[in-house]
């Protein structure tokens, strides 16, 4: 918690701060305690998901909507374009398809779990084991899948509609479903 509270103070109003957070080698407590905390620190956070096991942590300094209109401009540059193709971003509700959850589904997600602090040390002493032998994986993607959230209105304000909002919706259904079906065909590997 301490790392995540002195990012936030060190932030200019309207600040943004993004850290990894991977779940091929966490184990589900851990995962979870990492979201929780950052969480607590950042009220006004996303879960993003570009890959199956690759999660990134937005918080916000102050609320935060998407400019949409910018969001479409910066999309248009090829330089920009080139470099989300090899994430598999293609468009602009590509991109709004990999958000998972606003700071409520975070707080879903993770849980009554324990916050992370430097006198705790949960990660040092649990994170480590979990390196050699991870079963929680597809735990954690059907825990987040289940916390996925339906509507963009936590991003974009007073847009519900147009072309970009609903395909981007369509897309976070989509890949939601896509990830359940993955962590229900390969459910057997982890019992």
């Amino acid at each position: 918690r301490e790392f995540f509270e002195l990012c936030r103070k060190r932030l200019n109003p309207n600040g943004v701060f993004c850290t990894w957070v991977e779940s091929y080698t966490l184990n589900l407590e851990c995962f979870r305690s990492v979201t929780a905390t950052f969480n607590e620190v950042f009220p006004d956070m996303n879960l993003w998901s570009p890959m199956s096991s690759d999660h990134f942590l937005v918080g916000f300094k102050d609320k935060q909507l998407m400019d949409l209109e910018l969001l479409q401009e910066r999309f248009a540059d090829a330089g920009l374009q080139d470099d989300l193709k090899r994430i598999d971003i293609m468009n602009v509700a590509d991109f709004l398809g990999n958000c998972v959850a606003d700071s409520a589904g975070v707080r879903r997600i993770a849980g009554d779990t324990q916050v992370h602090t430097d006198d705790n040390g949960l990660l040092e002493f649990h994170g480590p084991a979990s390196m050699i032998i991870n079963r929680d994986q597809l735990k954690i993607r059907e825990l987040i899948e289940e916390g996925r959230a339906k509507d963009l209105s936590f991003l974009i304000s007073g847009i519900s509609t147009g072309p970009s909002i609903v395909e981007g919706a369509k897309y976070i259904q989509a890949r939601g479903h896509a990830e359940r079906g993955y962590a229900f065909i390969n459910i057997d590997d982890i019992d």
